[in-house]
């Protein structure tokens, strides 16, 4: 089987990368991972038993793969790139963090990319994907918070993996979401 990999990786800073790192790490005796991250220069260790690609280069690559696993979390720095590949090309998700608005909203709406902030916003709460949000984002600027805005990419993507059984039971429509606990090292 040959995956696609696209997460924070060593030496970026984040719990996200080490959870990585340590998975490929385990998998990859049995699984033929290509890595996809932006950021400095990908630990050493992990160049040596992996090719390593940049973010940019997985979208003319990704037909050669089986499977495409997409590391989601809540920084902008680490995730913004790897959430526009999700929701352009479905595939599998481990959604680390429920609450992804402070993230979008510091990706997209202070970036002014609108188009993304809004389909997450419309098509997460239940509203038909015709219907603007634009009423909606002046009142995300107070409150945005409140709305977890993790349904739309949940919802988009084939399979997701989430670590508690209680993130889970979140989504009404859950029948592709999968608990696998998370471990520590």
């Amino acid at each position: 089987m040959k995956v696609a990999w696209l997460s924070p990786l060593p030496p970026q800073h984040s719990g996200i990368a080490n959870y990585s790192y340590w998975l490929v790490k385990g998998l990859g005796p049995h699984v033929d991972i290509d890595l996809y991250c932006d950021g400095p220069d990908l630990d050493a260790d992990l160049k040596s038993q992996f090719q390593a690609f940049p973010l940019s280069a997985y979208q003319p690559r990704r037909q050669q793969y089986d499977e495409t696993i997409y590391h989601l979390g809540n920084n902008s720095l680490f995730h913004k790139e790897i959430y526009k590949l999700a929701w352009n090309f479905p595939a599998t998700i481990v959604l680390h963090d429920y609450n992804l608005s402070a993230f979008l909203h510091d990706a997209f709406y202070l970036k002014s990319d609108w188009r993304l902030y809004e389909e997450a916003l419309v098509s997460g709460n239940g509203h038909s994907s015709d219907k603007k949000a634009s009423g909606f984002i002046p009142r995300l600027r107070r409150h945005g918070g409140t709305v977890p805005m993790s349904d739309a990419i949940v919802n988009r993507n084939r399979k997701v993996v989430v670590h508690h059984g209680w993130l889970k039971e979140q989504f009404a429509d859950a029948d592709h979401v999968h608990v696998i606990p998370h471990f520590a090292k």
